[in-house]
């Protein structure tokens, strides 16, 4: 361990040539989830869950997961809207929902329920349109990967099973028509939301509104070690949290000890820390 001498000698070298450095920080719309909640790759096999960063929601990562996790038999689940109250082994898109809330004794799909259809954008007329952004799986497919409307361009992004050829398929959104026998739908396609018959068998994206995180690296940068934890119990340790899903790692959490607010910045603020703890003394 340094001694009170030897730790402020180095951090008032770093601090007198370290003024005004600062660790940047990325920003991502999509951010890739493991089963535990952890960051990954959108892309990385490991990636169950996407959270949508704009919009404050979590989206499974398989667009056909009614079909894949043996819920239904139908092609890269495709069912019809139903009801809003179906139950679990309704062959509806509904029904399918109420099974993702039921998993894991009542927990919930990963440990989570609030599993639903998306949402619709309200504000777009009866004949249907393009570019409507307003609802999240509209945002989604323009904003977040920067699709275009027919004939532009339509990839599923880091998706999976996801239609983009089928112009007559579409994906079910939660939101009912004026006429209460329809329900809003999108066309993954050529980015068109519509309307059409709930008894329609269209495809079941789930979304839940919220990150699916709830631990992160916890970082003590004086001596480089790492836990993985809630935030409170982290701030409660003084230890520097590095945000919902992060994981810990030998860069990211490397020992600085010119960091002596441990605020994850090298900056003016540490030189004040420094002197308050130099004139306050060692115990």
């Amino acid at each position: 361990m340094l001694s009170c001498f030897s730790r402020a000698s180095i951090l008032l070298t770093a601090a007198t040539f370290a003024i005004a450095a600062s660790v940047p920080s990325a920003h991502a719309a999509l951010v890739g989830r493991d089963i535990n909640g952890l960051i990954v790759s959108t892309t990385a096999p490991t990636c169950v869950f996407i959270y949508d960063t704009d919009q404050n929601v979590t989206w499974l990562r398989d667009s056909g997961y009614a079909t894949t996790s043996g819920y239904t038999t139908a092609a890269i689940g495709r069912l019809p809207w139903g009801t809003i109250s179906d139950p679990v082994g309704t062959q509806t898109a509904n029904g399918y929902m109420a099974y993702l809330n039921s998993l894991n004794g009542g927990t919930g799909y990963g440990g989570f329920t609030g599993w639903r259809l998306p949402t619709a954008d309200l504000s777009v007329p009866p004949a249907g349109a393009f570019n409507a952004t307003g609802g999240e799986i509209g945002h989604l497919w323009y904003v977040e990967l920067g699709n275009i409307a027919s004939p532009g361009t339509s990839s599923p992004g880091p998706f999976v099973n996801i239609n983009i050829n089928n112009v007559n398929l579409a994906s079910w959104t939660k939101d009912v028509y004026t006429d209460a026998s329809q329900a809003w739908n999108f066309r993954t396609s050529q980015g068109y939301q519509f309307h059409d018959n709930r008894g329609n068998t269209f495809q079941t994206p789930a979304v839940r509104t919220g990150d699916v995180a709830s631990v992160g690296a916890c970082c003590n940068i004086l001596n480089g070690t790492c836990l993985v934890e809630a935030p409170a119990p982290c701030a409660a340790h003084g230890l520097r949290f590095d945000g919902l899903g992060s994981t810990c790692s030998a860069s990211s959490c490397r020992a600085c000890a010119a960091d002596f607010d441990a605020n994850g910045t090298i900056a003016v603020s540490d030189i004040f820390a420094f002197l308050s703890a130099w004139f306050a003394g060692c115990p």
